[in-house]
């Protein structure tokens, strides 16, 4: 579509490709961290020998993980003042190590999605 005086419509930046403002930076960051700390704790899952929660398909692992990702994020931002930005600690490591824990408490010996 040529505009009239012979020039081209400029296109917009979407939003991934604008800058990001500094809060979604550490709600990004946060959230990376806290799912390498989920995956750390579902591989001991995902072994053949693990008597309790064994993972058995890469498909189910990464569902899990994302499932138990985005749930924390979600149990964290609701129990965080609004505009605080959110800070990996230690005590929020083993919460998240708690968590996952107990869930795969209640999966019994082999977890499935239904």
């Amino acid at each position: 579509m040529a505009l009239a005086g012979g020039s081209t419509p400029v296109k917009k930046k979407d939003a991934s490709q604008s800058e990001k403002d500094p809060s979604s930076k550490a709600k990004e960051a946060f959230r990376n961290k806290v799912s390498q700390a989920v995956v750390q704790c579902l591989n001991q899952h995902y072994r053949p020998d693990c008597s309790r929660g064994r993972i058995e398909t890469a498909e189910d692992f990464k569902h899990l993980a994302r499932k138990l990702t985005y749930g924390i994020m979600g149990k964290h931002s609701r129990n965080t003042k609004q505009g605080t930005l959110p800070e990996f600690t230690t005590s929020t490591k083993n919460k998240v190590q708690e968590y996952v824990k107990a869930y795969m408490k209640k999966c019994g010996e082999v977890y499935s999605r239904n």
